[in-house]
């Protein structure tokens, strides 16, 4: 699945196959249904063996103005475990529903909570990059601003001080004294 417009592009530019390109907003944040169905028929695939794996390269926001590209596992879900869990005792769970339809049910909004999350770093970092951009352009604008100021000034000064010889250039070739 290839998401933005961008990525689209560059894979049309290369001439590579794109089972699902999907849009995403440009201004404002991804939605999240957009994360949930994704997930919902990436997990459908992967249970009737289409898919082996899905991973996402995503811009992960490393900062003010800066991100760097990874790649992350969705699917199948690497759930965290920890190693002081297995040693704690437990009580076993009570669950009133199938255990098997409340796995997939909690797999499946995990991982489209991670997918979210995912897509909202990658809008932060790519947002972070365009204020940069924004900033830079600022203060070029600023500057040049300045120097035509300088230069508009200097005019001014050089046709006032031409104005005043001419004047006085003037006055002295009429005779007044």
């Amino acid at each position: 699945v290839v998401m933005g417009r961008h990525t689209a592009r560059i894979f049309r530019r290369r001439r590579r196959a794109m089972a699902a390109p999907a849009v995403l907003p440009i201004i404002g944040r991804p939605p999240y249904r957009m994360a949930l169905d994704l997930t919902r028929r990436w997990l459908a695939r992967h249970e009737e063996g289409e898919l082996d794996a899905v991973y996402l390269i995503h811009n992960a926001y490393r900062g003010t103005g800066r991100y760097e590209p990874t790649v992350v596992r969705l699917i199948p879900p690497m759930l965290p475990t920890s190693p002081e869990a297995a040693t704690l005792p437990w009580p076993p769970p009570i669950i009133e529903t199938d255990p098997l339809s409340l796995y997939a049910r909690v797999v499946e909004q995990w991982t489209a909570a991670r997918l979210y999350g995912l897509l909202l770093e990658s809008a932060a970092a790519e947002h972070s990059a365009r204020y940069q951009l924004m900033e830079a352009a600022t203060q070029s604008a600023e500057r040049l601003i300045d120097e035509l100021t300088l230069v508009v000034q200097t005019a001014r000064r050089q046709a006032i001080t031409q104005e005043m010889q001419e004047l006085a250039a003037g006055a002295g070739l009429l005779g007044l004294r």
